[in-house]
């Protein structure tokens, strides 16, 4: 049966071409409504994807470091919710993750990284608040 799949690959091809244009509009719908009934199973393999592509950690890392972190954003710790997400904070030169924060954190955090610029920051803010 391999031997004669091998030796016939442009006909199987073929044949799956006709057959999906005759069915389409099943094939779609047998296709919607699994993915309807397993969405859950979807979105957990796209975030463990994105996390292991992206900041070469696993979905379990991920959770151990919510759970370390109580939930909370490391540096304002703002409890994370559906409407506050936890974003995965990571040095862009070495790509070490180093902690889970809120976007406003996360958004904040690469000024911080020049101390010359919190020193001066820190500096102007004392002069202006007195």
């Amino acid at each position: 049966m391999q031997k004669w799949r091998d030796n016939n690959k442009e006909k199987i091809r073929e044949y799956g071409k006709k057959h999906y244009l005759k069915n389409k509009e099943v094939i779609k719908k047998k296709h919607a409504e699994h993915y309807q009934n397993n969405q859950q199973e979807y979105q957990i393999r796209l975030k463990r994807n994105h996390l292991l592509r992206k900041y070469g950690i696993t979905l379990e890392r991920f959770e151990e470091l919510l759970k370390i972190q109580d939930n909370k954003c490391d540096i304002c710790k703002t409890e994370f919710s559906k409407t506050v997400k936890p974003c995965v904070d990571h040095c862009h030169n070495t790509l070490i993750v180093r902690g889970l924060l809120c976007s406003r954190c996360n958004l904040s955090l690469p000024s911080f990284e020049n101390l010359e610029f919190v020193k001066s920051a820190l500096k102007y803010l004392d002069k202006t608040m007195k």
